[in-house]
């Protein structure tokens, strides 16, 4: 095999074609008519409920070498999330980057994998909160 046809063959677990558009909360193969609603602020609260609800338009991506029961269980790393705390984030800007943050942290800890998230507000003001499936962590994150 040449060097050229080795860099054109497709990965056992690859989605090279469109199938359809469906509802899911994959930022990856979002519409890109989905991203007008971060420009509005009462859209854009629309949005992150429809993220999180998995009810965003996105693309579906299908392939001849697509292997949907292998492509999922590759494990991934740990995350890590900030969260800015400071006064200009009080009221329904802070609660509603940390609702995102529990709600991506609670799908993570399912798939296994540890979150960090650091709480900041200047640059002598950081928390961080180590999150495991081992860790009880809720009453620390609120309570930042």
């Amino acid at each position: 095999m040449s060097t050229a046809q080795k860099k054109l063959s497709l990965s056992p677990h690859s989605k090279s074609e469109v199938h359809s558009v469906t509802f899911s909360g994959d930022l990856q193969t979002l519409l890109p008519a989905e991203t007008v609603k971060l420009i509005n602020p009462l859209l854009k609260r629309k949005f992150y409920a429809d993220m999180l609800e998995g009810k965003l338009l996105t693309y579906q991506l299908k392939g001849e070498n697509w292997n949907s029961d292998s492509a999922g269980k590759k494990r991934k790393g740990p995350v890590v999330a900030l969260v800015d705390t400071s006064a200009s984030m009080r009221g329904s800007p802070e609660l509603l980057a940390k609702a995102v943050v529990l709600a991506v942290t609670r799908r993570m800890l399912t798939e296994n994998r540890d979150v960090k998230v650091i709480l900041f507000s200047s640059k002598w003001q950081t928390v961080e909160i180590e999150l495991t499936n081992k860790s009880a962590w809720a009453g620390s994150f609120w309570s930042s």
